[in-house]
């Protein structure tokens, strides 16, 4: 079981840093260690979409628009939905269910990064869907 375990981990690695030979130089750029400070230089902070200001989610979808009419949504796009990241960053069938949550977390930040591009005051915010797990179909963020 050990040994089967190591195995799983040293293909987690190996996916992890090997998905930029299959996917090409743009992996590299996403998948690189997440900043911990905005394009600004300050610490950012995400909201729960909720608590966004009228002004901030202004900024937000202005940037996102941008960033769509700019080609790197779709790059982006592809690259969560690349059969070769797939398996890893969903753990379907490679059994490396750890690979999600940080695989996500980097890509979240690439992406925010290049909306910091845009507007270096913008943050992605989050949904707490437990405020919503009683009726989600109802929640105001949908």
């Amino acid at each position: 079981m050990a040994r089967l375990y190591n195995l799983h981990a040293r293909l987690l690695v190996l996916l992890f840093l090997g998905v930029v030979l299959d996917v090409g130089v743009f992996t590299t750029r996403v998948l690189a260690a997440p900043r911990l400070h905005g394009a600004s230089g300050g610490l950012k902070v995400r909201k729960e979409i909720r608590e966004m200001t009228c002004k901030e989610w202004d900024r937000f979808s202005s940037s996102v628009n941008e960033f769509r009419k700019s080609g790197k949504w779709d790059e982006f796009a592809n690259l969560h939905t690349s059969p070769d990241v797939w398996d890893v960053a969903h753990s379907d069938n490679s059994g490396l269910q750890a690979a999600f949550l940080p695989w996500h977390r980097v890509y979240l930040s690439r992406m925010e990064s290049e909306l910091q591009k845009i507007d270096p005051e913008v943050t992605i915010p989050y949904w707490n869907w437990a405020l919503d797990s009683e009726n989600p179909l109802a929640s105001p963020v949908l």
